[in-house]
């Protein structure tokens, strides 16, 4: 019984736990809401779209998993953030066992511990429902593919896991394109393995192929999209890349927390190390990966974020300690830790996970304080449960068959309004953002709003001769209004919304 292998992942499953109770379950960013929305579709059967509702890309795996959580009666709020970091622990863990059943003791140990060694704002990055954590989740059973005893079998399942894993979220491409290669070399013997291989990992290119076409034939879905500029090479963007490398790689190192680069720096020693042990193939397919790590930071999407955990740069590069574990397995270590050698690590682990419960506080209150710089932010879902009660109290009193949405002072706060509404208060009539719903389906319902009865949260600033008396002030600086049927503010309104 590999009692402290078993140990440790029970160590990183409560140092999760220490984020969870203190950002996962407490916070709702306005990307998560979209993730709220889609469990509730996809728990109805309901299918919109292939991808994140309003844009051409981003896979909702999380929204997918979570379903059975939530048909048991789980809060979207817990279900959400459990899944998500489910998702990310997996490939440490499932990598981890892996490596402990072929001998390779410390190793597994080393992959296990990781996670621990990551810090507090590692693990909030990767407990928020955003689509960030669908391609290195597939990565889990990536070393089982490997040592499938049937070689066609080895090869169908390992294109598949790769394919699977770039369609969910490409920013795995870093480790499934060189770990392809190693693959195939090691294959090369067997041309039959290579066509195994492509026809599994031509399932995730129909996937995005099918997808893509959906997209094309429903333009008026796309509010963001992947196609444009932002997938144009542009090489002074390596330049920039290459000046701020801890932006790019914050909060991916282990132990030395503000210096997110060293992980990959980290991949040129380990590079010279297996050329110094003459595995040629794995220090080749290596320099492969290093080389598409600063080729992607040519393009604009790359550079597309903040330096703050909310929306930050790294999350292009979530597969990198992956990368780095990974390619730590056919380094030949000569030392077996003793059992007495693997109570101390598990001892070291656990002043680890105490010492981060204890800094959790202040890093959630340090992020909220800066959020500020992030287009994507994150609100207590106290506050909107509160909103949410407080327009379900009017909804209810005037007799409202539609609630309309525009963006406040807060326009975070108008988008969760706007979303989670209707999830957290299931009573409400049908809620539509004015200007900003990613929710096509439900944009198309203004079209017939003009003989309903409605309920607007507007801005203070609108002028009282296009607007009826106000109703009473709502959250946040909100004004809310009743637009009645015929209306001509009403009319204008909605004019000025389906344009």
């Amino acid at each position: 019984m590999p009692w402290a292998l078993m140990g440790i992942m029970l160590l990183s499953a409560l140092d999760r736990l220490g984020v969870l109770l203190q950002f996962g379950f407490t916070h709702v960013g306005n990307d998560d809401a979209i993730f709220w929305q889609a469990v509730r579709d996809y728990a109805q059967g309901v299918f919109h779209e292939p991808f994140m509702y309003g844009q051409d890309y981003t896979v909702m795996l999380e929204a997918f998993t979570a379903v059975p959580f939530h048909l048991l009666g789980m809060p979207l709020n817990i279900a959400l953030p459990v899944v998500t970091s489910l998702l990310i622990m997996l490939p440490f863990w499932s990598t981890a066992w892996w490596a402990h059943r072929q001998g390779k003791v410390t190793w597994s140990l080393a992959i296990a511990a990781f996670p621990i060694l990551l810090p507090v704002t590692y693990g909030i990055i990767t407990s928020m429902p955003r689509g960030f954590v669908g391609g290195c989740a597939m990565l889990a059973a990536w070393p089982w593919c490997t040592t499938i005893d049937r070689p066609l079998w080895r090869g169908a399942a390992a294109g598949l896991v790769l394919g699977a894993s770039l369609f969910l979220n490409p920013n795995t491409l870093l480790f499934v394109a060189p770990v392809a290669l190693l693959f195939a070399w090691e294959e090369r013997s067997n041309f039959r393995v290579h066509l195994a291989a492509l026809l599994g990992a031509s399932v995730g290119g129909a996937a995005w192929f099918c997808a893509k076409a959906f997209y094309a034939e429903h333009p008026e879905y796309v509010h963001h999209t992947i196609g444009d500029w932002m997938l144009i090479f542009h090489a002074e963007g390596i330049t920039e890349a290459m000046g701020q490398l801890n932006a790019h790689f914050a909060w991916l190192a282990p132990v030395l927390w503000p210096f997110g680069a060293i992980t990959f720096l980290a991949l040129l020693p380990l590079m010279a190390l297996l050329f110094l042990q003459r595995q040629w193939s794995e220090g080749l397919s290596l320099l492969v990966c290093t080389l598409i790590i600063i080729a992607s930071f040519g393009y604009a999407k790359v550079h597309d974020g903040v330096t703050h955990p909310i929306f930050p740069y790294s999350r292009m590069f979530l597969a990198l300690p992956f990368v780095l574990l990974w390619w730590l397995g056919p380094v030949q270590f000569h030392w077996k830790p003793s059992p007495k050698t693997q109570v101390m690590f598990v001892l070291v682990l656990m002043v680890a996970c105490v010492v981060k419960w204890k800094r959790t506080p202040d890093v959630v209150t340090h992020i909220l304080a800066t959020q500020h710089r992030s287009p994507v932010q994150s609100r207590p879902l106290r506050d909107i449960t509160s909103d949410c009660t407080y327009l379900a109290l009017v909804a209810r009193k005037e007799k409202v068959d539609m609630i309309l949405v525009q963006r406040g002072a807060d326009h975070i706060r108008s988008y969760l309004n706007c979303y989670l509404c209707e999830l957290i208060v299931p009573e409400l009539p049908p809620t539509i953002g004015l200007g900003f719903d990613r929710r096509t389906w439900r944009r198309e319902l203004l079209a017939y709003a003009p003989g309903q009865r409605m309920l607007l949260l507007g801005k203070e600033a609108l002028s009282d001769s296009l607007l009826p008396p106000y109703h009473e002030q709502g959250p946040e600086g909100m004004t809310l209004y009743i637009l009645r049927a015929g209306d001509q503010a009403t009319g204008h309104i909605l004019e000025n919304a389906l344009k």
